[in-house]
Formats: C-alpha cells, sequence, structure tokens
C-alpha cells in the first residue's frame, strides 16, 4: 500500500473521530440525544445522551422494547405507543413532550420525536428519533408562570389567573348546572392602616387577611389579589346563600389582630359583593355585578355584604335600616 494511500485513511480516521467527539459535544450541550428502531429485530440503538437522560450508564443495560415503554411514566405510556404504533403502521411521524422515570425514581421532561423509513414496498424498516431532555426549560417555565400569576406579597393568584379560572368555572357550571358564586372583597378604610402604621404594616396586614380567608375557605376554593386592597374570590359549588357563613366567620377573625410585631391590635373589616354565575354570562358580566355589589355595600357603611339575598352587616346580628335605596337588609346570624 502506498505511503499516500496509509495517510489518507489515517486522515479519514481523524476526521471520523472528530466528528464523533463533536457529535458528543453537541449531545451534551445540547441535551439532545438520538436513537433508532429496528422493527424487524426489534433492535434499539441508543446515543450515550439517551442513556444518560434516562438516568442509566451507557451501553451497559439491553435495551429491548418492553424496557423502553417501562421508562416512561406510567401515564404517558399509552401516547407513547400509540406514536410508534403510528410510525410502525402507517408511516406517521411524531413528536411529544411526555416524562421519563430514572432508575433512581427522579422524572425527567422530554421531548420525544421519531420519523419512519419505509422500503419500496412501504413497510418500515427503521424509525430514527431524538430524545430532548427539556426538564429545565419545563422548571424554568413553572416559574415564570407562577410570577405572572402569583401575587409576590400575599401568594395568591393576580387578576389574568383569576379571570381564566372563573372562565373554566362558567363553562363547568353550564354543563353540570350546578351553582357556583364569586365574591369581591375590598378593605375598609385600609388607607388610614398604611397612613398610621406605615406600609410595612399595611403590607403586613393583606398578608393577615389573606390568611384569614385560607382558614375559612374549602381547598378548592380560590382567593385572588385584584388590586391594592381588593380580592376576589371563586366558591365552586356554592349558591350565593351559602358563601354568608365562611365570609362572615372571615369578619369575625379581623375584628381583633396584632401587628406590627404586637405592638398594636387593631380591628379590620371588609364590604364585599356576592353574585351566583350565570352559565349565559361571561367573565366581564360576572365581576361588573359583583362590583356593582360591592359598590352598594360600601354606600351603606363598613362591614357590609351585599348579595341578590339584601345587605348584610357582618358584624351585627340585629337587622338594619336600608337607607341607601339598595336591597332590604337582612339578618345573618340566626
Amino acid at each position: 500500500m502506498l505511503l499516500t494511500d496509509k495517510l489518507s485513511k489515517v486522515l479519514e480516521a481523524a476526521d471520523l473521530h472528530i466528528t464523533a467527539m463533536f457529535m458528543e459535544m453537541t449531545e451534551e450541550f445540547g441535551q439532545v440525544g438520538f436513537w433508532r428502531f429496528d422493527p424487524r429485530r426489534d433492535k434499539h440503538s441508543w446515543s450515550g445522551q439517551v442513556y444518560k437522560i434516562a438516568g442509566m450508564k451507557p451501553y451497559e443495560a439491553t435495551i429491548d422494547t418492553e424496557g423502553v415503554m417501562q421508562m416512561f411514566h406510567p401515564n404517558d405510556r399509552v401516547l407513547v405507543r400509540d406514536c410508534v404504533d403510528g410510525a410502525l403502521n402507517h408511516g406517521r411521524e411524531f413528536k411529544v413532550e411526555v416524562r421519563i422515570v430514572r432508575p433512581d425514581g427522579s422524572m425527567r421532561y422530554v421531548k420525544f420525536a421519531g420519523k419512519p423509513f419505509s422500503n419500496a414496498e412501504g413497510i418500515v424498516w427503521e424509525v430514527f428519533g431524538i430524545l430532548v431532555d427539556i426538564t429545565d426549560y419545563k422548571t424554568a417555565e413553572a416559574e415564570w408562570r407562577h410570577l405572572a400569576e402569583t401575587d409576590e406579597l400575599t401568594g395568591v393568584f393576580k387578576l389574568r389567573r383569576f379571570e381564566e379560572l372563573l372562565q373554566n368555572e362558567i363553562r363547568r357550571c353550564a354543563r353540570s348546572g350546578r351553582s357556583t358564586s364569586i365574591a369581591l372583597i375590598d378593605l375598609d378604610e385600609f388607607k388610614e392602616v398604611n397612613d398610621t402604621y406605615g406600609h410595612m404594616v399595611g403590607n403586613e396586614v393583606l398578608q393577615i387577611f389573606v390568611n384569614k380567608l385560607r382558614g375559612a375557605l374549602r381547598d378548592i376554593d380560590v382567593i385572588a389579589r385584584i388590586g391594592g386592597d381588593e380580592f376576589a374570590l371563586l366558591l365552586p359549588e356554592t349558591p350565593t346563600h351559602q358563601t354568608l357563613e365562611p365570609i362572615s366567620r372571615v369578619a369575625s377573625r379581623l375584628r381583633s389582630i396584632e401587628i406590627d410585631n404586637g405592638q398594636h391590635d387593631i380591628a379590620l373589616s371588609f364590604c364585599g359583593g356576592v353574585v351566583s354565575i350565570s352559565p349565559q354570562s361571561t367573565v366581564a358580566d360576572t365581576l361588573r355585578l359583583a362590583d356593582s355589589y360591592l359598590y352598594t355595600a360600601k354606600k351603606h357603611g363598613k362591614h357590609r355584604l351585599v348579595s341578590e339575598a339584601g345587605v348584610f352587616n357582618l358584624w351585627r346580628p340585629s337587622q338594619e335600616d336600608d337607607d341607601s335605596g339598595g336591597p332590604s337588609s337582612r339578618q345573618l346570624f340566626s
């Protein structure tokens, strides 16, 4: 063999080595693994990064079809199997986001994609694909969503998320015919708290108020902060007359609260407007009606609640006079 031929083979081998090295670096940096499946021999071939994403030592485990399926989260296996069957039997490409459960029990989010290749008779002889680890992206996405949807001070939802949940509840009520209520709540004279004790104490009061709400409501109920001292409640499967008891319970717990590290004891109150969701109404219409009830409640004074049933004094069991032209007052407590 001529020296030039030997040199050519050495250079070719070096090129292949460099190419393989760059491919490995690309896989590692992009967290992308490559796989192939030969259905005729039930043979699976994985690149090193696929093993790493799956939490396995490269090339030490024997990979068969059942083992591949067991790698995916139980709730995702039907989807994965449907994708692979569609590729093998109908020549369809696929790309889905699923979860992998590693041998140590940890979970990774992956993008699983494949493309079938057929012979002249249309029989699929091999499927090539990629496995991309998107766990970091999913984690960041969840954090971004949390920041976008959650009030930083109180930890409850913001208005936008509340409107989305309200829209879903309107649709659900239209299907089930069950009653659901919402309430808009505004703290009484909250500006005086800020002016008297400062904004730090004001923030503390808002947090105390939310904690009182959480203690009085169910896990399925939704709390949102929609303004400085204004909040919204979504109370699934609850007619308006059943909202009075938990809301009045919150009011009673606020009549004496300690603030500023126990240095002061104040009475906190609020007004509210409660409406029942109509399957025919829109989110805007529902909020607008609740807001009008809240406005009526504030016209009656402090610690008042207004619904279609009337005006209620959250602090006093006695029936009050109706002097504002709104709904007639009712006794709240028996």
